[in-house]
């Protein structure tokens, strides 16, 4: 949420070249708050070309918005709620 916080500060496109800032950015795109452009890592494994976001999506307004994030990620692509099985304790509080 703190890296989608600073992106809607920041001019598009914005560049992350800082590999925990692009792996944050990853997260963000699978779940549909994000357009942007991620590189393949490199073959060497350890360098990697920076990222673009090229915007918020709709989705991602609508999280900073509401300040919630959970009821939207269930709802992303590629992505489910895992529930409890019958007779077991869910582990949430509040």
């Amino acid at each position: 949420m703190n890296l989608l916080r600073t992106l809607a500060q920041a001019p598009m496109p914005c560049m992350a070249a800082d590999p925990v800032q692009i792996d944050r950015l990853r997260v963000l795109q699978a779940a549909g708050l994000v357009d942007a452009h991620i590189p393949q890592p490199r073959r060497d494994g350890l360098t990697q070309d920076p990222a673009a976001v090229h915007a918020i999506t709709p989705r991602g307004w609508k999280v900073l918005r509401t300040n919630r994030i959970d009821a939207e990620l269930s709802q992303a692509p590629g992505t489910q709620r895992v529930r409890p099985a019958a007779g077991e304790r869910s582990h949430r509080t509040g």
